[in-house]
């Protein structure tokens, strides 16, 4: 199971890291569908686990509600896990798939089809 260092977000658990105190949660990505465990995280220092259990190639794209992106992930691979870091701040935060793949049918927005979610970061 290959795990890169990246970034995303979502629900409880915990595990230390180093001297910091890290907060883990998980999201699954599917066509279409962004999953995550808790739609309310705690603020701060926090893992995503984040497994694409889809078909296809999916990323993971996290914005706070002024469209500003706070982090992206490269394209995770079907079956592929990413451990992502990050520390955020409270506020809301949205989770998408920002993929747009061309098939003989025409084009396919991942965002489009229902791949986000919102999450609140609480304090």
């Amino acid at each position: 199971m290959k795990r890169l260092l990246i970034v995303a977000l979502l629900v409880s658990g915990s595990a230390a890291c180093s001297s910091t105190s890290m907060v883990q949660h998980d999201i699954t990505l599917d066509e279409f569908s962004i999953v995550a465990r808790s739609s309310t995280i705690t603020g701060g220092a926090t893992t995503i686990d984040v497994h694409n259990a889809g078909e296809f190639g999916h990323t993971v794209v996290i914005a706070d509600r002024q469209g500003n992106v706070v982090r992206s992930t490269n394209i995770i691979g079907p079956g592929a896990d990413e451990a992502v870091q990050i520390a955020l701040a409270p506020g809301e935060y949205e989770i998408t798939c920002r993929l747009v793949i061309e098939t003989e049918s025409g084009l396919i927005d991942h965002y489009e089809r229902g791949m986000h979610t919102v999450v609140t970061v609480e304090g």
